[in-house]
């Protein structure tokens, strides 16, 4: 995803847990990027406080936020809330909301094989799976709408080639869908 030329970014993230997405910025890139994440479980709120202290993270449902920004440049929602949210579509409505002009969305959430997969956070969890149609229908208010596929198993470099090749044409065959757009 391309950022604007700043010196300062906006991120607002969907569905932060304990702030993974937050720790795989450069450390070199923090002092540019002002932060913001949500998560409805207050357990990972706490983890990701007193992991980086001076961040804000906030207790929040993705669909009905509290204290979501007014313009950001960058929405990010990575590893599934979306697939857990009971409202997905308030959420995504809401992703546009605060995203400024120009600014873009990027979001992970389960494909059709996930159910495939292995193994899972827990096994009461109650989460949907999408197909690449649905999400485009799902984030038609947003423009240049993309939904690749991505498999997290095997080598970077298996993952990143059938990712380049098939990720694109045939995205339903993969457990992850990741979906790009701008407003």
């Amino acid at each position: 995803t391309k950022l604007p030329k700043a010196d300062q970014w906006s991120v607002y993230d969907a569905g932060c847990g304990t702030g993974l997405a937050y720790e795989n910025i450069h450390p070199l890139l923090r002092q540019h990027v002002k932060y913001l994440g949500i998560d409805i479980a207050g357990e990972m709120i706490d983890r990701a406080r007193a992991k980086h202290p001076g961040v804000k993270f906030f207790r929040g449902d993705l669909a009905y936020p509290q204290d979501a920004p007014d313009s950001t440049d960058l929405v990010i929602s990575t590893y599934g809330p979306l697939s857990y949210c009971q409202c997905p579509t308030m959420a995504i409505n809401e992703f546009y909301r605060v995203l400024r002009p120009g600014g873009r969305v990027f979001a992970q959430v389960f494909g059709p094989r996930y159910t495939s997969r292995a193994h899972h956070i827990t096994k009461d969890a109650v989460y949907l799976t999408y197909t690449a149609r649905q999400l485009r229908s799902m984030f038609r208010s947003f423009q240049g709408v993309t939904v690749t596929g991505v498999n997290l198993s095997g080598s970077p470099a298996l993952m990143a080639a059938e990712t380049r090749f098939l990720g694109q044409r045939i995205p339903d065959s993969f457990m992850l869908l990741i979906v790009e757009g701008f407003k």
